[in-house]
C-alpha cells in the first residue's frame, strides 16, 4: 500500500473516534490489502523511532518505557499525516498538543484484529518483508533530564514542561 492510500485511511478517523473508523475502513479491504496496510503502518511507525521524538515524549510527561514509546508513536499516527510528518521534521512542534494523551496502544492492533476476523489467521503469518525496517539510527542520544541540553534540542517543549 502506498503512503497516500495509507494516510487517506488514517485521515478518515482523525478528529473522530478513530479506532471504530479505522475498523470500518479496514473491513472494506481484502486480507491481502490489510497485510499491506499493516506493513506500511509498521514502516511509518518505525520512522518515528528516534531520540528527538522520544525526548519530546519523555519531557512532555508521557509514559515512555520502550512499550510506552511504541504506544506514543501509534498515537502520533492516529493524529494524522500532517501532525505526524510535522513531528518528524520538528519534534518540538508537539508542544502544540497534550503530549501525555498521545499514547494509543489499541490503535496499533486494529489491522491485526480485523485481519484475524476476516481470515482466521494471525496477520504476521503471511507478513511480507519489511518496507523500511527500523535501521537503529536513532540519531544522537542525549540526556533528557538535562535542562540546557533539552532546551537546545526542544526549546518549546522544555520551556513548557521542565523546570530549570
Amino acid at each position: 500500500m502506498d503512503k497516500d492510500k495509507f494516510w487517506a485511511i488514517i485521515e478518515k478517523g482523525v478528529g473522530k473516534n478513530h479506532i471504530p473508523t479505522l475498523m470500518r475502513e479496514l473491513n472494506k479491504l481484502t486480507p491481502e490489502e490489510i497485510i499491506s496496510f499493516q506493513a506500511r503502518f509498521d514502516d511509518i511507525h518505525s520512522s518515528a523511532y528516534n531520540w528527538n521524538i522520544w525526548g519530546a515524549c519523555i519531557i512532555g510527561g508521557a509514559h515512555c518505557s520502550d512499550d510506552g514509546f511504541t504506544d506514543f508513536r501509534y498515537g502520533l499516527i492516529a493524529l494524522g499525516r500532517e501532525i505526524f510528518e510535522k513531528a518528524l521534521d520538528n519534534p518540538d512542534s508537539l508542544v502544540e498538543l497534550d503530549i501525555p494523551k498521545i499514547n494509543n496502544e489499541s490503535f496499533g492492533y486494529v489491522a491485526g484484529d480485523i485481519y484475524k476476523e476476516k481470515s482466521g489467521n494471525d496477520i504476521y503469518d503471511n507478513y511480507p518483508a519489511r518496507i523500511g525496517a527500523c535501521d537503529d539510527d536513532l540519531g544522537e542520544q542525549w540526556d533528557f533530564e538535562d535542562y540546557d541540553e533539552s532546551f537546545d534540542r526542544l526549546p518549546n517543549i522544555t520551556k513548557k514542561y521542565m523546570k530549570k
